[in-house]
């Protein structure tokens, strides 16, 4: 029985359409390509927040962490062809027919495998576009800004008690913590809206409650020792001085609670308005010593009509009690002498 013709076998094409479909599908897999690449950008901007990693107290997206999606290309794409080729009517015209050679058809029929079809392909990571970098920054800060309106907007109808942590985490603001929501929820309350302009000045909201926090907590376990004073600068309380430093802690240790910043600033003031009666004291100043210092300081319970009795019992006092002389041993003083 004769051996069919290879042509019966192989199916022919007019050559211009075989080259425009292997044309067209290199093109395919470089657009596919560009697609998955921008689908991974997606995820890296971290809109969902399945998308997003925490990273020390905070959450992220990938981009926000300096990862960035790989862009591919098809670079030097070498496809080889071999094909009979042969011209044939279609009707009145004259055209070029091919039929692709492969190993699966020819070897069939004693051709030898060179007669199969090659395609050689290099993928080239590129860099990222520059357009794409600018608008995924773009993108961030519209997004953050966009999470920080909502906040204002809380503040700005006195709600920040409905705030949860995902939206300020959306914000971009660093440093959150969970157990510490209830104290920026209560920070935000006491702002008015004028204090809040940007997201900067919400991340400073945020450091100083964390601060406040550290210090609140040597407050309740009823040991100041700790405290620095780069942790009270921390908080933003205004005039503390290093010098005072073991005031503060004297006059926190004798709180049984710190509800607020506020409060803080209290101590921080009066305890300088101590330091300065005691620096009198010790310079046996006595005569320099005013009411008015006294209430600045935190001392009630003053008589005008006792003063003269306040400060002879002051000027009994010696040098070594002096050296660890405290708001409440002045305090006991003024009662005592009120008696």
């Amino acid at each position: 029985m004769p051996t069919p013709m290879l042509s019966e076998h192989i199916i022919k094409a007019p050559l211009d359409n075989i080259l425009e479909a292997v044309t067209t599908s290199i093109l395919n897999t470089q657009e596919q390509l560009n697609q998955q690449s921008i689908a991974i950008a997606g995820r890296l901007a971290g809109a969902s927040p399945e998308d997003q990693v925490r990273f020390g107290t905070s959450k992220y997206s990938l981009l926000e962490l300096g990862f960035v999606p790989e862009f591919y290309q098809l670079g030097e794409t070498e496809v080889k062809l071999k094909m009979a080729m042969h011209l044939e009517h279609n009707g009145a015209e004259l055209g070029v027919y091919g039929s692709l050679l492969n190993e699966r058809n020819l070897c069939g029929f004693g051709f030898d495998a060179e007669g199969a079809s090659q395609i050689t392909a290099k993928l080239i990571p590129t860099s990222v576009p520059n357009v794409f970098e600018k608008r995924v920054g773009q993108m961030m800060l519209e997004l953050t800004q966009k999470a920080f309106n909502h906040i204002r907007d809380y503040v700005i109808a006195q709600n920040a008690a409905a705030m949860n942590l995902y939206e300020l985490e959306q914000t971009g603001i660093n440093d959150l913590l969970e157990a510490n929501l209830p104290d920026y929820r209560a920070a935000l309350i006491a702002l008015h809206p004028d204090e809040l302009p940007n997201i900067p000045s919400l991340q400073q909201v945020v450091l100083r409650v964390n601060a406040f926090v550290v210090i609140r907590d040597y407050v309740l376990a009823n040991d100041t020792r700790p405290m620095t004073i780069k942790e009270l600068y921390a908080t933003g309380v205004q005039g503390a001085v290093d010098r005072n430093l073991s005031h503060y802690r004297s006059r926190l240790s004798a709180l049984l609670s710190l509800n607020h910043v506020d409060g803080l600033q209290v101590v921080v003031t009066q305890s300088n308005a101590f330091g300065q009666i005691l620096a009198l004291m010790q310079l046996s100043q006595f005569s320099s010593l005013t009411q008015e210092m006294f209430a600045q300081a935190g001392i009630i319970r003053v008589n005008p009509d006792r003063w003269s009795l306040y400060i002879a019992a002051l000027e009994a006092l010696s040098a070594e009690v002096l050296e660890t002389y405290t708001q409440a041993d002045l305090q006991q003083l003024i009662d005592t002498a009120n008696q």
